[in-house]
């Protein structure tokens, strides 16, 4: 135990941030400090000058209580521990402890999880990852105010500890926590972003590209999701996986369909029966394939927005009955009769209420006759693509 503290308050004076990352390693600190109880690594740890003993105390308890089965006690030290570390850290003069602060953020939010879902077993209420999440909020403010020149900048550490914040909001069901941080990288004293980590800035943008999807920004969404896919690392298929599960409900939603050997290579078979029905309008294989994954789409968080493809199925239904009848005046009926054949069961005045709210939103150039009860459509491009008609705030 004297050892590793000596070993701790030599890396600190060296100022040697990976060096003291890799003494951390819960594996390497918990075979020596097994049965070493509180007092004994507060005594151990208190020649190191405050708030060091503080932090390391707390981070060493943390280490042998971490795999004991009791994770709310080993969140309380660890919690301790980044507290007492962001003070330390926003007295340093250069961003030499950034590699400590990822790696504390990180482990934090994880135990946090874990002593909630303990705390929720015991019919507690769950509110570590939300005490996580202020006490890592401290780690990133010294980022945000750093004034040090850029090389020796502690905004570096910044993106990291941004992402681990959006992990914990989309956890907690806040994403309009998000925009705050966005807004700092966005901003003008925000380094340059591409001279960060690829790992960081495609996790920054395959949450960004979450967030805008779920704000109907589908096609900012897209561009962040598809930056994600593109710089994603080529043998990471579980993340590419993840991303798509984004990206193809956000390209269904603007027309453009994923290839059947896509779907095939990534496993993605729920999105198979959406995507044909989509292409060819047929709702009933629409509705058939979102019942039967639902439970995925729940758990993605994108069952609201394939949901919202309906209106798409309904325009490409009714754009191959405009094509079959050829004409620029089209009898509402015949799209009763077609819906009805897919197993919607629907009356004339639903349908009419759908054909409005198809000319409404752009999906079809026209106007509905409602004492004729007819659909006139433009002769030209009658049936804009999807594309040209999102919304782009």
């Amino acid at each position: 135990l004297e050892r590793l503290v000596s070993e701790i308050a030599t890396t600190i004076n060296r100022q040697d941030g990976e060096g003291l990352n890799r003494i951390l390693q819960p594996q390497n600190v918990k075979r020596l400090i097994a049965r070493v109880d509180k007092s004994m690594l507060d005594l151990a740890c208190s020649y190191l000058p405050d708030p060091n003993n503080e932090t390391f105390s707390n981070y060493l308890a943390y280490a042998a209580t971490v795999d004991s089965g009791n994770a709310v006690d080993a969140f309380e030290f660890l919690n301790n521990s980044v507290s007492a570390f962001s003070r330390a850290f926003a007295s340093h003069e250069s961003n030499w402890a950034i590699p400590v602060a990822h790696s504390l953020s990180y482990r934090l939010r994880l135990i946090a999880e874990r002593a909630d879902a303990q705390l929720k077993q015991q019919g507690m209420e769950p509110q570590k990852l939300a005490e996580a999440e202020r006490t890592i909020k401290r780690v990133f403010t010294p980022c945000t105010v750093d004034r040090n020149p850029l090389e020796i900048s502690k905004k570096w550490g910044s993106l990291y500890l941004i992402v681990n914040l959006f992990k914990i909001y989309f956890k907690l069901g806040n994403i309009r926590l998000c925009r705050n941080l966005i807004r700092w990288v966005e901003g003008p004293a925000f380094p340059d972003f591409n001279q960060f980590p690829l790992s960081e800035t495609v996790t920054y943008n395959f949450y960004c590209g979450r967030l805008s999807m779920y704000e109907d920004n589908f096609a900012k969404a897209e561009t962040e999701l598809w930056y994600a896919l593109q710089h994603c690392h080529r043998r990471a298929v579980n993340n590419k996986r993840s991303i798509l599960q984004y990206l193809i409900p956000v390209k269904l939603y603007m027309g453009k369909m994923p290839t059947k050997r896509l779907l095939d290579k990534y496993r993605l078979n729920e999105f198979v029966g959406i995507t044909e029905a989509v292409r060819t309008g047929n709702l009933r294989l629409f509705n058939d394939s979102l019942e039967q994954y639902q439970e995925i789409f729940i758990r993605k968080g994108t069952f609201l927005i394939l949901e919202k493809l309906k209106m798409l199925v309904y325009r490409n239904l009714f754009k191959k009955i405009h094509r079959i009848i050829n004409s620029p005046k089209i009898k509402l009926s015949s799209f009763e009769v077609a819906l009805n054949m897919l197993g919607a069961e629907i009356d004339l005045d639903e349908v009419e209420c759908i054909v409005a709210n198809l000319v409404y939103q752009g999906w079809i150039k026209g106007y509905v006759s409602h004492v004729h009860r007819i659909l006139v459509v433009s002769k030209e491009n009658a049936f804009p693509n999807p594309n040209t008609i999102l919304p782009s705030r």
